[in-house]
């Protein structure tokens, strides 16, 4: 992947790649395919606590080809000794300033209006738009995003936001990769481990915090 190409002074998109590879009982990052590389980054799949898309609100540093590649993944890191969010506020940010504060479902939602690309994580529909956005609600801990009528939604999930996480930004080579990369990883938190997945694997690049 080469980075977006941008004027002289302008941040670039950073990311380092690996071989990513996904089973029932963890999600690891190596170096390369060579069969006993170590891993570099390894994620027990108990400790996931979300898995989604993400959208231009999101990421500040990526062009639409880019973004479309990209999802994002908060997992408890607890067992690492960490004593509070470890993920920087330049990963994720949020595009207006919160008007209301709301919780639900363990939620902390705050009422927000879109001007960027962004989607619902309920309907998929369009969340944005230049002159008049629709309401909507986005969680500051686990960044879910939903219209505002999906409040009451039977389908809105429960927040897993822990307040000990770290947060990965991590980007496949195609988007069809990556809505497998989504699925697959939604698909093992659910199941917890009732439902064992095969072994499932490509090369995948990790944005580091600070690129974004």
């Amino acid at each position: 992947m080469k980075p977006e190409k941008r004027s002289a002074g302008s941040r670039k998109l950073k990311s380092v790649q690996y071989y990513a590879v996904l089973n029932h009982v963890a999600f690891q990052l190596f170096p390369d395919e060579k069969p006993h590389s170590a891993a570099v980054m390894s994620i027990d799949t108990r400790q996931l606590c979300h898995v989604r898309l993400v959208t231009a609100a999101d990421v500040r540093v990526a062009d639409a080809e880019q973004i479309r590649r990209i999802f994002h993944i908060m997992f408890d890191d607890r067992d690492n000794g960490s004593t509070s969010r470890n993920a920087s506020t330049n990963d994720l940010s949020i595009s207006s300033m919160s008007q209301k504060d709301e919780s639900w479902k363990n939620h902390d939602f705050q009422e927000l209006t879109f001007h960027v690309s962004t989607y619902c994580d309920i309907c998929h529909k369009n969340l944005s738009g230049l002159i008049r956005p629709a309401p909507a609600y986005e969680c500051k801990n686990c960044r879910l995003k939903i219209h505002k009528d999906h409040i009451n939604s039977p389908q809105l999930t429960a927040c897993k936001y822990t307040g000990v996480v770290r947060e990965w930004l991590l980007m496949a080579l195609t988007r069809e990769e990556c809505n497998q990369w989504v699925h697959l990883l939604q698909r093992v938190m659910a199941s917890h481990g009732s439902n064992p997945i095969s072994r499932v694997s490509s090369k995948i690049r990790h944005q580091p915090s600070n690129s974004l």
